[in-house]
């Protein structure tokens, strides 16, 4: 419940900061817009260079949520071209039907080293390596799957890069 609430307060927030930024860059008067009349609050009490204080704070915290989105993007299409070419696609399908998966939420990399995890912001996926199938029993390896699945169906990616765009702004 405080997790929905305190996205609804950001996302109110980042769309106050939005319509500001719409109304400085090109002349529109919006009749909602908070940060104005905050604004205008400050000027009214005889600080008026607070004003250019909140330009500066919200100039960067939308450069930095901007920012943070586009290296997310970049970071996600670079993973996804390296997953491409390490599929290991026998083992793949073979879990995929072992767990009732979907071709397209499992992946299994050719990489000895034991990991497991989930990745994917909108459409999560369950990535494996060949070195944690090799490593764990069929039981290890059925509550790692599990684990995971929860991650995927629970969209903790998603979840997890939103708390970091809090982080930001």
């Amino acid at each position: 419940m405080m997790f929905f609430l305190a996205s609804s307060i950001w996302f109110v927030l980042l769309l106050q900061m939005f319509l500001y930024i719409l109304s400085k860059g090109f002349s529109i008067n919006l009749h909602l817009d908070v940060i104005n009349a905050c604004k205008r609050f400050f000027h009214m009490i005889g600080v008026p260079y607070l004003e250019y204080i909140v330009d500066v704070l919200i100039f960067y915290t939308f450069g930095a949520l901007c920012w943070k989105i586009a290296s997310q993007a970049f970071a996600t299409w670079r993973m996804q071209w390296k997953l491409k070419k390490y599929r290991h696609e026998q083992l793949t399908s073979e879990l995929c039907q072992r767990y009732y998966l979907k071709s397209t939420d499992l992946v299994v990399i050719s990489y000895p080293l034991p990991f497991a995890m989930t990745m994917g912001i909108l459409s999560p996926k369950i990535i494996l390596s060949t070195g944690i199938i090799a490593f764990l029993t069929k039981a290890e390896l059925d509550a790692v799957m599990y684990h995971e699945i929860s991650h995927k169906h629970n969209y903790d990616p998603l979840n997890m890069f939103l708390l970091s765009l809090y982080v930001v702004t």
